[in-house]
Formats: structure tokens, sequence, C-alpha cells
């Protein structure tokens, strides 16, 4: 995925995966942007920031979508 304008463009379940995994793996401060509502019901969906001391620090712009 690139970055649009400074942010991950995330508009379905594969990429909001993606985007929590390169949070946790890569860099804390990303931004990201919903561009439609995301049905997501795998349990093995990871955190978007892994801990205290890996916080996630960028901005995430759901505008007015949802996850589910």
């Amino acid at each position: 995925m690139a970055a649009v304008d400074g942010y991950y463009e995330i508009g379905n379940a594969n990429q909001l995966k993606w985007f929590a995994e390169y949070v946790n793996q890569k860099d804390n401060g990303v931004n990201g942007k919903l561009t439609a509502d995301i049905d997501f019901s795998d349990p093995a969906m990871p955190m978007i920031g892994k801990s205290d001391s890996w916080m996630y620090t960028g901005t995430f712009d759901g505008q007015g979508h949802k996850v589910t």
C-alpha cells in the first residue's frame, strides 16, 4: 500500500489488517483513513499499537465509516 496525501487509505479488511501490522512492526506514527465501512470478523486481527511502549501516535480518520 502507498500513502496518499500522507494517509494510508483503508477500504477493506485486508487493508486494515495490513495497516495494523505496519503500525506494530514499522511505524507507529503513520496516518490512516477509512474509505468505506469494514465488516471485520477475523479473531486474529491485531490491535493497532502493540503495547504501552509502542502506542499508536498517528491520526486515524474514520470519515464517518465504521469497523464492525
